[in-house]
C-alpha cells in the first residue's frame, strides 16, 4: 500500500493522538493535518486547497458533527475516502451514512481502524456481513463504549467549555483563545453562541458571571496563570 495521506478529525485530544500515532508506527501513513471540529475542517478545505488520500473522522464533535460534515460533504465533488469513527455502535448513523453514500463506519480503536482502512480505500463496505457489526452493536451495550462517545456531551459542562469559559474570564480574544485551543477564531465564536444559548444566557458577559458563580473560575484565578487552565481538564477528567 502506497504511502496514505491523512486527515484525521477528533475533538477528544487522546483518542486523536492514538489514532495518529498507530497511523505513523504503522509506516504507511503521513497525517497531514488535524482538526478538532468538523467546522475548521470544512473551512480549510474550501481555503487551504488540502490535498490529501484519507478522512478520518469522529462522530461526535463540538461545533460541527462527523455526520453533519458529511452531509455537507455529500453535496460537493470529492476526491478523497471516507472512514467515521465512533467507540459505540448507532444504527441510526449507520443508516445515515449509508443514505449520504458513505458506507464506512467502525470503532474507534486503532487496530479496527488500520484493518478497515485497505477495504475503504478500495471502496467496499467493510463489513462484508452483518455479523460484524452485531458483534459491536451487542459489545456498545455490554461494555457501555457508547459513554467514552458521550463523554464530551454530558448535560454539564465539558473539559474543552470549562478550558473555553476559563480563558474568556481571563480576558482573551476569540483569537487568542483558538491559539490556546487549536481552533480557528470563528469556531471559538461559534462555541461561544453555542454555550450561551445552551445555558440559557443573554450574552457572553453573562457567561463570565454565571462562571463566578458556579465556581468554574475565581477571582485569584483571574489572575494567575493556573496549569490546569490550559493543560490539566483533560488529565483530570481521564482519572
Amino acid at each position: 500500500m502506497k504511502n496514505l495521506r491523512t486527515v484525521v478529525v477528533d475533538d477528544n485530544p487522546f483518542d486523536l493522538l492514538s489514532i495518529q500515532d498507530a497511523l505513523l508506527l504503522n509506516g504507511h501513513y503521513t497525517i497531514e493535518t488535524t482538526y478538532l471540529n468538523g467546522s475548521d475542517f470544512l473551512n480549510a478545505l474550501q481555503e487551504k486547497n488540502l490535498e490529501f488520500d484519507l478522512l478520518i473522522i469522529d462522530y461526535r464533535m463540538p461545533i460541527l458533527s462527523g455526520i453533519d460534515t458529511l452531509r455537507i460533504l455529500s453535496t460537493q465533488s470529492i476526491n478523497f475516502k471516507v472512514l467515521m469513527v465512533s467507540h459505540g455502535f448507532y444504527q441510526h448513523i449507520f443508516n445515515d451514512l449509508s443514505q449520504l453514500g458513505f458506507r464506512n463506519y467502525c470503532r474507534k480503536k486503532p487496530d479496527t481502524i488500520l484493518e478497515s482502512i485497505p477495504r475503504v480505500m478500495a471502496g467496499v463496505n467493510i463489513y462484508q456481513d452483518l455479523e460484524s457489526l452485531k458483534n459491536w452493536e451487542r459489545m456498545s451495550e455490554k461494555n457501555a463504549l457508547r459513554l467514552k462517545d458521550e463523554s464530551h456531551w454530558r448535560s454539564e459542562l465539558t473539559p474543552t467549555e470549562i478550558k473555553l469559559i476559563r480563558l474568556m474570564c481571563k480576558g482573551f480574544s476569540s483569537k487568542e483563545i483558538a491559539a490556546k485551543m487549536g481552533y480557528e477564531p470563528s469556531s471559538i465564536e461559534k462555541y461561544r453562541g453555542l454555550l450561551v444559548r445552551a445555558l440559557d444566557l443573554r450574552s457572553s458577559g453573562q457567561l463570565v458571571s454565571w462562571a463566578f458563580t458556579q465556581g468554574i473560575v475565581t477571582p485569584s484565578s483571574i489572575f494567575m496563570e493556573a496549569p490546569e487552565d490550559y493543560l490539566g481538564i483533560y488529565k483530570r477528567k481521564e482519572s
